[in-house]
């Protein structure tokens, strides 16, 4: 999940920060589509895996996989659209989140807690973007893309830690 999200975020970066003919860029964003069709499903095969116990039925793989083909058909459709992802990484957001909240509480994960606070930064990151075109200048000039890669960044390394502390308690180590 974390490679796909990397490869993403630096072609989301050459596709914002760099100039490129219209059909290159149109390209571009195909493939970056993809990745993040394969970011967010690997983010809800993780959720279920967590959810279940370890045990991943096939039903939760066809789901994942066909709401992320979904996805990625959709914005074949309306390719200039950052909104059709915004809704479905939400709508997976907001399951995960519940997910997590429900293990913190009862104590069924020891990251859990981690995992909760890392959905909720990359919430507020989706909802910075979303805003709209925006800067800020602390050192540099930041538009809305910019602040959100830095509140995600934040988002990433809170989940990261949520996973360490789970696979860890889970190893012994």
């Amino acid at each position: 999940m974390f490679f796909s999200l990397s490869l993403a975020s630096g072609l989301g970066a050459a596709a914002h920060g760099l100039v490129w003919t219209a059909s290159t860029l149109a390209t571009i964003w195909l493939v970056l589509n993809a990745l993040l069709a394969l970011t967010i499903a690997l983010l809800a095969l993780a959720v279920f895996t967590d959810y279940l116990s370890d045990s991943l039925p096939r039903w939760a793989i066809a789901v994942v996989l066909l709401s992320s083909t979904i996805f990625y058909i959709v914005t074949l459709f309306f390719p200039d659209s950052f909104l059709v992802f915004v809704l479905y990484e939400a709508v997976v957001m907001l399951w995960a989140l519940f997910v997590y909240v429900n293990l913190a509480v009862q104590r069924k994960m020891l990251g859990a807690y981690w995992m909760t606070f890392g959905i909720l930064v990359t919430i507020a990151a989706a909802v910075i973007q979303a805003m709209g075109p925006f800067q800020v200048d602390v050192l540099w000039i930041f538009d809305h893309n910019g602040v959100f890669h830095i509140v995600q960044l934040i988002g990433c390394l809170l989940l990261a830690a949520g996973i360490r502390i789970s696979l860890n308690r889970k190893t012994g180590v």
